[in-house]
């Protein structure tokens, strides 16, 4: 007896393996449970649509006999004008709803859903027939009469029977549309991640292509600037940024060496400038703002005209300074002719020589190498953009499979909780 016990808690546990589905044999699958759902009530829905038809035979023969009969006994002449005339309308009523109430066969969920419809619509005509004419037909037709509440009353016990069985499977029903739900969901959804990966794809090979041009141009661009006309060319840019320092601090030289003349002239335009025209005025206040201007476009004349004068007012102290500037202006004034005349030459020099050098600079042709360094720059902003529209596609797809994993959970549990069936998802066999 002990060793008998003892097998049986020895005994495992019996754990049913997991039904293994592609994601599109789950759609199968959920048919197959909607099926053999079914099937648990075929006869009887088999029964119901016999019924169903059965009864829609009774409408037409009712109405044939409605329309074969007539009233045997004496009636008021008006009352059986009123019965004759609701016979031939309900005969009539009843023989539309035969031929526009068509023959369902519950096959399927649908259908019986169908024929469930059929049912109740059907049951309300009748219904609507027997409170609007049944007390006239009674008068004239009582058997006729007995057969249509009859038939109203087999219309009523069908339907709260499929009402029952729809009601049992609601749940379960319910369940399966949920799942196929999901599953157009499941679809939709690796449908836009194969579209997704196909854009990735794509965006990723455009950005290899780019950066593998990239490398080209770059070593292109290494063979242009070790050949002799690039490095003359760089060599002269050299040259010109020297010179153009070189007219910078002449100018600044130039302000500085002429600043304590120009407080003499100022002085005097201060004093005698009422005695000037117009026009050697405004020459004067230009040559105050900006002397290296008027010297290069050699306007300087009525400067070197107006300084003897300038020099006399000072020495005879009509125009006041101390002492120490008063011998600085005198000196540079004294200075000016000769100094000017190198200043000209050194900028006419400085000028001369940034033209040849601007003209050498044109005539060396590299504009290969301007056109691969602008390939260059709208290949690096193209590849920026690739690097910022990669990562957001990545993780588009990321987000769309987070909810892929949702929906398939939503699936299986809903199988597994309503059936009882367990069921795992595995990959697509590759063909």
């Amino acid at each position: 007896m002990f060793k008998f016990l003892s097998k049986i808690f020895k005994k495992k546990k019996e754990v049913p393996e997991k039904k293994k589905v592609t994601e599109n044999e789950v759609s199968k699958l959920i048919d197959e449970i909607e099926k053999n759902l079914f099937e648990k009530h075929e006869s009887e829905a088999k029964k119901v649509s016999k019924n169903f038809e059965r009864i829609r035979e009774n409408l037409k023969e009712i109405a044939d006999k409605l329309r074969a009969e007539e009233i045997g006994f004496e009636i008021d002449p008006n009352l059986k004008k009123k019965v004759m005339s609701a016979r031939d309308n309900v005969a009539d009523k009843l023989e539309y709803l035969f031929n526009h109430s068509s023959k369902v066969e519950a096959t399927d969920w649908n259908k019986f859903s169908e024929l469930r419809d059929k049912t109740y619509h059907l049951l309300e005509e009748i219904k609507d027939i027997l409170s609007k004419k049944g007390e006239l037909i009674k008068i004239g037709f009582k058997k006729e009469r007995g057969m249509l509440d009859e038939t109203g009353a087999n219309l009523a016990t069908i339907l709260s029977r499929m009402d029952e069985i729809l009601n049992e499977n609601l749940s379960k029903l319910t369940s399966i549309n949920e799942a196929r739900e999901n599953i157009v969901r499941l679809k939709e959804l690796n449908e836009q991640i194969k579209k997704t990966k196909e854009k990735l794809s794509e965006k990723e090979k455009e950005l290899q292509d780019l950066r593998k041009n990239q490398n080209l141009v770059k070593e292109k661009l290494r063979e242009i600037e070790k050949s002799s006309q690039f490095m003359r060319k760089k060599e002269i840019e050299n040259e010109l940024k020297t010179l153009v320092e070189e007219e910078l601090k002449l100018e600044s030289d130039v302000k500085s060496n002429l600043n304590f003349i120009i407080k003499g002239i100022k002085k005097y335009i201060h004093f005698y400038g009422g005695f000037l025209s117009k026009e050697d005025l405004k020459q004067i206040k230009e040559f105050i703002e900006n002397p290296t201007e008027i010297i290069l476009e050699g306007r300087e004349e009525k400067i070197i005209k107006i300084l003897p004068e300038v020099k006399k007012l000072i020495e005879e102290e009509k125009i006041k300074f101390d002492e120490k500037t008063k011998a600085r202006i005198l000196e540079d004034i004294n200075k000016m002719p000769i100094e000017l005349s190198s200043l000209k030459d050194t900028i006419r020099n400085i000028k001369t020589e940034q033209e040849r050098l601007a003209r050498e600079f044109e005539e060396i042709d590299i504009n290969e190498y301007d056109n691969l360094k602008e390939t260059l720059k709208v290949s690096n902003q193209w590849i920026k953009k690739l690097e910022n529209e990669i990562p957001e596609l990545k993780k588009r797809i990321e987000e769309k499979e987070e909810k892929v994993d949702d929906i398939k959970y939503e699936i299986l549990n809903l199988i597994k909780e309503n059936f009882g069936i367990e069921v795992e998802f595995e990959d697509e066999k590759s063909n």
